[in-house]
């Protein structure tokens, strides 16, 4: 029997950002094993110098956040686990694949744009940037974010890598040109006064598809985007191919932990931040996180190793 609702409902149909978000995580989760590993860091260590640096002169006119604090830990980390920071390239016919390690930390970062909607440019290597310029980065992606057209830049964005799979013969996206160009679902026109702004718009004050695409390893702040009385971590992220990592980070919070206390075993209330590592398990192991999970513990125990 077919089910008839008892009240009239509203079907909407998915946008641009929904169409893209959705193909871009199926095909992720069609083709890695996710495995994942998640970390509870104590950052009472982090919060005590993030608050001593924003009255050291040296930052005067940055505006320091902990989301940039622990982006440039997680740079400074990933120094020793390469294999994390990389793309892989994997045959399921031949089982032949390898992997591509980057020098260059590109990390891609959630930004609200304008309208709400999320979308994920890259801070670009982070690793060699100062504290300073990584903050610097995030503010100048954070304006660029809120004077982007999301459903622009996306459509361009789409159009260059529907492109890029032309180009290798895949001949599947034909489909996905006739649907969203020519079949009844088509997306809407852009009206001339929309390309008309973004035509006007320089690209060094909005976000480009280059913006896009250049990321070696996803970060997600999921916890900075909560309530502080809503608590939450993050036990699975998608994984964007050909990206082999990504990492999420949950909200502080107070916890009861037991820790050694002038020779004795004590339970003392710690600021933890749940991280959640994510990785694609055709190219990694436990063993290839290992080093970074001691470092990135370290650095939160001791940020002045890595932030000076």
């Amino acid at each position: 029997m077919q089910f008839v609702p008892s009240r009239r409902t509203t079907t909407k149909h998915f946008d641009i950002q929904r169409r893209v978000v959705a193909n871009k995580t199926l095909e992720g989760w069609r083709k890695a094993p996710h495995a994942a590993a998640q970390l509870d860091l104590d950052v009472d260590a982090v919060l005590d110098w993030l608050r001593a640096a924003k009255k050291n002169p040296a930052y005067t006119g940055v505006r320091l956040t902990l989301n940039a604090v622990m982006l440039k830990l997680v740079a400074e980390a990933l120094r020793f686990s390469p294999d994390l920071n990389a793309h892989i390239s994997y045959s399921p016919l031949a089982s032949v694949g390898s992997i591509t390690c980057f020098d260059e930390v590109n990390i891609a970062v959630p930004f609200r744009s304008a309208d709400g909607r999320m979308i994920t440019p890259v801070v670009r290597d982070v690793g060699a940037k100062s504290l300073a310029a990584v903050c610097a980065s995030m503010e100048d992606l954070a304006h660029r974010a809120a004077n982007t057209n999301v459903d622009l830049l996306l459509r361009k964005a789409a159009v260059g890598d529907t492109v890029r799979r032309l180009l290798r013969f895949d001949l599947r996206v034909l489909w996905r040109i006739y649907a969203n160009f020519v079949g009844p679902r088509r997306l809407p026109k852009v009206s001339p006064e929309e390309q008309h702004r973004w035509d006007a718009t320089p690209p060094e004050d909005r976000l480009t598809p280059e913006n896009l695409f250049s990321a070696t390893i996803l970060v997600s702040n999921i916890g900075s985007t909560t309530p502080r009385d809503c608590p939450i971590s993050v036990p699975l992220l998608d994984l964007i191919e050909p990206q082999v990592t990504a990492i999420g980070l949950g909200s502080i919070c107070r916890q009861p932990v037991a820790r050694m206390v002038d020779g004795e075993e004590r339970v003392v209330v710690r600021s933890i931040l749940p991280m959640t590592i994510i990785a694609d398990h055709r190219a990694l192991d436990l063993e290839h996180a290992l080093p970074y999970i001691e470092k990135i513990n370290a650095y939160c125990l001791d940020p002045a190793q890595a932030l000076g």
